[in-house]
């Protein structure tokens, strides 16, 4: 495909086993009024090009492809990520509200999923590289979700290697506090791991000594909010040495 379509079903959309469809460039936006179902088909995005898929009840990839061509599905890398320079922006899968998308079976998706009103489900052994927006989200089997291509610069909490894992691959205790979102505990973290950390917006980056009062009184929150349950804040790495704005 080279340049914008849309393609357009009153009730249903099928892709079957074995179809393959290249963008080249421009945006192909499937929609359908009620199903969207891509079997076994593959769909690869070329630097420039745009998938949007769209339904009005439900989305379903079963053992699909759906990705940019400089990252099918031979180019995982040993920890299970896709090259750095997949772009999860590429594909958009969007569900109406009451709707569903349903991602299962040996599928490998780098996307986003924008279905604030609708279920989203990660099963089987699908791995989805991008992020989701849902109003209700489950995943299970043995589904993995990578919150972003990882390239040394930014590590989100679902990155399996990173200062943010311990040598048994579990997260550190100092991410389940309560409090880790405050400031005081902001610091705490960039401290600890010598690294800026970002959260709710906001970004704190290491400052040695001139922080050793906030750092102390973060280590006591620590001890505390040990005991807490914990909280489904999301968090970012940052490199030092990366964008500073």
């Amino acid at each position: 495909i080279d340049g914008d379509l849309e393609i357009r079903g009153d009730r249903r959309i099928e892709l079957e086993r074995g179809a393959c469809i290249v963008i080249e460039r421009g945006t192909l936006s499937l929609e359908a009024g009620r199903d969207l179902r891509i079997r076994g088909a593959t769909i690869l995005v070329r630097p420039g090009g745009r998938l949007e898929l769209r339904a009005g009840q439900r989305v379903r990839l079963q053992d699909a492809t759906l990705g940019q061509t400089s990252q099918p599905t031979l180019s995982m890398t040993d920890d299970g990520m896709l090259p750095t320079d997949a772009d999860a922006e590429a594909i958009v899968i969007v569900a109406e509200e009451r709707g569903a998308v349903e991602i299962g079976g040996r599928t490998l998706l780098a996307a986003t999923v924008l279905s604030p009103e609708a279920s989203v489900t990660l099963e089987d052994d699908a791995i989805l590289h991008g992020r989701i927006l849902a109003g209700d989200a489950v995943l299970r089997d043995d589904a993995v979700l990578f919150a972003r291509p990882d390239d040394g610069r930014v590590i989100g909490l679902t990155s399996a290697v990173g200062p943010h894992r311990g040598p048994d691959g579990r997260l550190t205790p100092q991410l389940n506090a309560l409090e880790r979102t405050d400031e005081s505990f902001l610091v705490y973290l960039a401290e600890l791991f010598e690294v800026p950390v970002r959260a709710d917006g906001r970004v704190v980056r290491p400052l040695l000594a001139a922080t050793a009062r906030a750092i102390r009184q973060a280590r006591t929150e620590v001890l505390r909010s040990r005991r807490a349950a914990s909280t489904a804040a999301r968090w970012t790495w940052i490199d030092p040495h990366g964008d500073r704005r």
